[in-house]
């Protein structure tokens, strides 16, 4: 066991099981299964066994642009396939989970010497050992059981559109350490390593404070929406109440006139009949 994952490819497929497992993990969180995979639970682990083999093709091939959108599109997939999607918030937690990912596997590359050499359509994952594989693994299960606890999960539209400038900030994370990671393997020599390196760590802190702040705006909207709705709430039932006072003392009225026209022909009665007792 310890010989097989001495071998970089063993570690690249370990990987790429658990980072299967994690997008299956936050699937699960943010979304229903559609009534058809419910049943059939089998077709499910086929299709996400069907991604890992896909994904872990696609990470041998060594092009970086080939993993991102591997990535990408291999979480896209099963959720469309599986899942009811009837909200974009599991989207946008994934796109800083990728964010945060990508940057700490380009320190950790940066750290054993991963990067030095390589080209960007030939990418070397020699670099990998048990050690620091199970202590990336860890951080990503850690990072991934985070958004799945604290995520918003309401299927809010409002919600939604609320936290779309947010995206602005993992999707221009990913695109700097593709782009100056491409210029890094393209020319090493002539690029500032540490500044890349600081800039990247800097950006992972970023994306996370960015991902407490959108659940702390997403937490104060849903409790404006709340309050809102607990006013419509009051105002609709103050309106209920004031319609049915109206129809109470237009019943009252009525019941008056109806007992002061009953009282004004007793009282005719009475006369006619004394009336007719005196006649008689």
């Amino acid at each position: 066991m310890v010989e097989l994952l001495s071998h970089s490819s063993s570690l690249l497929l370990l990987g790429d099981i658990v980072t299967i497992f994690l997008y299956h993990m936050m699937h699960s969180s943010f979304y229903r299964k559609r009534a058809f995979f419910e049943r059939k639970k089998i077709l499910v682990f086929l299709i996400y066994s069907i991604c890992c083999i896909l994904f872990y093709y696609a990470n041998l091939q060594g092009i970086a642009l080939l993993n991102m959108s591997a990535s990408i599109i291999l979480y896209l997939v099963p959720l469309y396939i599986c899942y009811k999607v009837n909200n974009y918030r599991g989207i946008i937690y994934f796109l800083f989970y990728l964010a945060i990912q990508g940057s700490i596997e380009i320190v950790s590359s940066i750290i054993f010497d991963g990067m030095t050499g390589a080209d960007t359509n030939n990418m070397s994952y020699e670099w990998m050992n048990p050690v620091s594989s199970g202590v990336m693994f860890l951080i990503y299960l850690i990072l991934a059981w985070i958004i799945c606890i604290i995520g918003n999960k309401d299927g809010n539209r409002k919600l939604d559109k609320a936290a779309f400038p947010y995206v602005g900030l993992p999707i221009f994370t990913i695109m700097f350490f593709m782009i100056d990671g491409n210029r890094f393997l393209k020319n090493s020599e002539e690029f500032n390593l540490y500044q890349y390196t600081e800039m990247i760590v800097i950006l992972v802190f970023v994306n996370i404070l960015v991902f407490a702040f959108l659940e702390k705006h997403t937490e104060l909207m849903k409790q404006e929406f709340e309050a809102r709705q607990n006013e419509y709430k009051l105002q609709s039932e103050a309106d209920i109440m004031a319609i049915a006072t109206k129809t109470m003392k237009e019943r009252l009225a009525a019941s008056e006139d109806i007992m002061q026209q009953d009282r004004a022909m007793r009282h005719d009665r009475r006369h006619f009949e004394a009336l007719l007792l005196s006649l008689l």
